[in-house]
């Protein structure tokens, strides 16, 4: 790793800083661009080339060590101060914050991700700000170069700043767009990150574009500007909701606090501090899933109206994507970035969590529950969330927790009377579409007279059934298999009866029944269900994969947008452990035509690479153990938690420079 020379002058963290916003003040001190800063101290990288950067928004959340020490030594600060700048150093008592391979108290008994979504508890697309704070505390430093931009503004839960007795805000208030958004690259940690002219507590959001980006304009408008009409006090139908909000909001930052308390109590029962987040977000999404139904807990101080608001504003994104022919978000699925609605969300569920045993809280979650159980998605979050968290609140859930899980389970339809097969360790959610070639080889490959192809798709089925019970059919629609379409089962033969192939599946099952560390497959298919090789990782893996070629190599070797495509199939496969013509790109396209083009080149990729490399020359047969590895490196940080957009972001640096 090449030394990281020291910058000529540096900056002092201030209290509560994140690594974007000291970034942004260094910059302004120094007279540089924030993306000049954050190569020159190791946190961003240039496209050799390219006049573009890239600085990942990982980089809000945690730095590894080699990054760690070269930012230390560029800015003169201790290795402490640093990760002081990051947000998983409050990871044990914020659970969404906890994505490394460490067991942890919300995590399961074999060392398992305790519940997914958790990453949308994290703003890293946008920030909420107080213009107090940015306005900076008078100092001759912070009168030059502004405030602190705090790290907990990304953090769901802080709404509010007590300090000034004022909401946080969350757009700017000229242009009206979220703060530090960036559309056209969500995984960038700055927007506007080669612009040295804007002050750091100026909007930098692209108002105009243009050919370069030079030619963007930014919106420039100062966010460090109080509003005289909110330093005054609050008329009084406001000041009972602000007077309770600042409330809840205390008690919330006191549990965020590094020395502060490790418990708390949830439902009258103790917790520790990160179950009871996770409560939190467990009824912030009841209240969302069941509104208007939840709306008489709002006790008079409490402001309905912008959940109303937050509520109708997501309605119509839904309309405005449906209308552009486009997939819909996960609805109700995220917290909302709006600081009122939020932090009323948040107060109406810590007032259910302080009642004082499970049953007072089981009449009041009852209703809602029952109008959010008719939505499924949330019914599988409610039973994937619901181990993890109190006690209090899983006593007071249990029932519907046990009329919810038999028709849940996947495979299993509402009134079957197919039950699971077996009592298994394992669920459908562990199963890949298609059997690993691995599983296939251990326990499949002596039996003769069945074809291979239908017999990894049978498989996966029967486990899923064995586990979920339901018919066959189910269980291949959960996988998404459809039996009309796809033959799943063998042709009945004296070589295909139960007799010859059930003992190896039940010697499969039991294998994984033994596995300690399970692979949640159904969350990989997920996170990946709208995915697409990140432009900069793959312009990367281009510019990488050049130096090892020769001259003729390199004239007749194209990178373009097809090849990115196939790409992109042979990533979603493996990661997936899926067949490639069942990857959402190639079913896209085969919704406007039958004959899918881009099905046929990745079979004519994967037929040149395994059967006739030496015709067709090696060029696949690298480029895939290369596309196998970033594969591999970003399904580790998707079985962790990481969102798709995160999880690709600085891909390219783990995967290839340390070739």
């Amino acid at each position: 790793m090449p030394t990281i020379p020291p910058l000529p002058r540096s900056l002092d963290p201030l209290a509560g800083e994140s690594v974007r916003g000291y970034v942004l003040r260094l910059a302004h001190r120094l007279d540089r661009a924030p993306g000049r800063i954050a190569v020159l101290t190791g946190l961003g990288r240039t496209f050799p080339g390219r006049g573009d950067l890239t600085v990942p928004a990982g980089r809000l959340l945690h730095l590894d060590a080699s990054t760690t020490t070269s930012f230390a030594a560029a800015t003169r600060l201790s290795a402490h101060e640093v990760a002081a700048l990051c947000l998983d150093s409050l990871r044990d008592r914020y659970p969404p914050l906890d994505r490394d391979h460490q067991a942890a108290p919300h995590r399961t008994s074999n060392g398992g991700v305790a519940t997914g979504g958790l990453a949308s508890w994290v703003f890293t697309q946008s920030t909420r700000y107080c213009p107090q704070c940015l306005a900076g505390d008078g100092s001759a430093i912070q009168r030059a170069h502004g405030g602190a931009w705090q790290r907990l503004w990304h953090l769901p839960p802080i709404f509010a700043r007590t300090l000034h007795r004022r909401l946080l805000l969350h757009q700017c208030p000229q242009c009206r767009q979220p703060v530090h958004t960036r559309h056209h690259r969500a995984a960038s940690l700055f927007p506007r990150a080669q612009d040295a002219t804007l002050h750091p507590a100026q909007c930098r959001t692209t108002i105009r574009a243009g050919a370069h980006w030079k030619q963007h304009a930014a919106c420039g408008a100062r966010l460090d500007l109080v509003d005289p009409g909110v330093q005054a006090s609050p008329v009084d139908h406001q000041r009972p909701m602000l007077e309770r909000l600042l409330v809840v909001q205390h008690k919330l930052l006191e549990l965020l606090q590094p020395d502060g308390p490790t418990q708390t109590i949830s439902v009258g029962r103790p917790v520790a501090v990160a179950a009871y987040f996770l409560d939190l977000r467990l009824l912030v999404g009841l209240l969302l899933a069941s509104w208007p139904h939840a709306r008489p807990l709002a006790q008079a101080w409490a402001g309905a109206d912008p959940v109303d608001q937050h509520l109708d504003h997501q309605r119509q994104q839904a309309q405005a994507r449906h209308q552009q022919g486009r997939k819909p978000l996960p609805f109700r699925n995220r917290p909302p970035i709006e600081p009122d609605a939020c932090g009323n969300l948040l107060a109406i569920a810590e007032q259910l969590l302080t009642l004082d045993d499970p049953g007072a809280a089981r009449q009041r979650l009852d209703p809602l529950i029952a109008h959010a159980a008719a939505q499924q998605p949330w019914v599988g979050h409610l039973l994937r969330t619901e181990p993890h968290c109190s006690d209090g609140l899983r006593e007071a859930i249990k029932p519907w927790i046990t009329a919810l899980r038999p028709s849940d389970q996947p495979g299993r339809r509402r009134g079957s009377r197919h039950g699971p097969l077996r009592d298994c360790r394992f669920g459908p959610h562990h199963i890949p579409q298609f059997l690993p070639a691995g599983w296939y080889a251990r326990h499949f490959h002596h039996l003769t007279g069945i074809d291979p192809l239908v017999l990894r798709r049978f498989v996966p089925a029967k486990l899923v059934q064995m586990t979920a019970g339901g018919s066959l059919s189910a269980a291949a629609e959960y996988l998404g298999l459809s039996p009309s379409s796809n033959n799943i089962r063998p042709r009945s033969t004296a070589k295909t009866s139960s007799a010859n192939w059930r003992p190896a599946l039940e010697a499969l099952a039991d294998d994984l029944d033994a596995a300690t560390r399970l692979v949640d497959y159904a969350q990989r298919r997920d996170t990946l269900s709208n995915w697409l090789f990140p432009l900069d990782d793959w312009l990367e893996l281009a510019t990488d994969f050049r130096r090892r070629q020769t001259w003729q190599g390199r004239a007749s070797t194209r990178w373009g947008e097809r090849k990115r495509k196939v790409a992109s199939v042979l990533v979603w496969a493996r990661i997936t452990q899926s067949e490639h013509r069942l990857a959402p790109l190639i079913v896209a396209e085969r919704a406007s035509s039958p004959r899918s083009e881009l099905a046929k080149l990745v079979a004519r990729v994967r037929y040149q690479s395994h059967h006739r490399p030496d015709l067709y020359g090696y060029h696949w047969v690298v480029l895939t153990e290369v596309l196998d590895t970033y594969a591999d490196r970003l399904a580790a940080r998707i079985d962790n938690g990481w969102p798709a957009e995160l999880a690709c972001s600085g891909q390219q640096e783990s995967a290839f420079l340390a070739n």
